[in-house]
C-alpha cells in the first residue's frame, strides 16, 4: 500500500508536469476577442493549478476543494470548445442559481 507522503509526492510531480505543459502550450495558443471566455477559463485552470502546487507544498486539506474547482473549469473548457454558445448556458445557470439561493436565504 502506498504511504500518504508518497502519494502527495507523486501528485506534486504530476502537477508540476501538467503546469509545465500548460505554460508551454500558452505560447502556441491563439485567443481571439470572440473566444475571451475560453481564454479566461483556460487561464483559471492554469492559475488554480499553480496555487494548488503551492498548497501541496505544505500540510493542508484545502487541495481537494481546489481540485474540484479545476475539474469543473476543465468541464466548462471542454464544453466551450465543442460549442461556443455554451457560455450563454454558463451565465444562465449562474443567474438561476443566484435567484434560487436568494429566494431560499432570507436577506435582511
Amino acid at each position: 500500500m502506498t504511504e500518504p507522503a508518497e502519494t502527495i509526492a507523486r501528485y506534486r510531480e504530476m502537477l508540476a508536469d501538467v503546469l509545465r505543459d500548460a505554460f508551454e502550450d500558452v505560447e502556441r495558443l491563439t485567443f481571439t476577442p470572440e473566444r475571451g471566455v475560453l481564454a479566461g477559463v483556460y487561464f483559471t485552470i492554469v492559475h488554480s493549478g499553480a496555487e494548488c502546487a503551492g498548497l501541496l507544498a505544505q500540510p493542508t486539506i484545502t487541495v481537494g476543494g481546489v481540485l474540484r474547482g479545476i475539474l469543473e473549469s476543465f468541464a466548462d473548457l471542454c464544453a466551450l470548445l465543442q460549442s461556443p454558445n455554451y457560455v450563454r448556458r454558463m451565465l444562465a445557470t449562474f443567474y438561476d442559481q443566484r435567484r434560487v439561493s436568494r429566494s431560499t436565504l432570507s436577506v435582511t
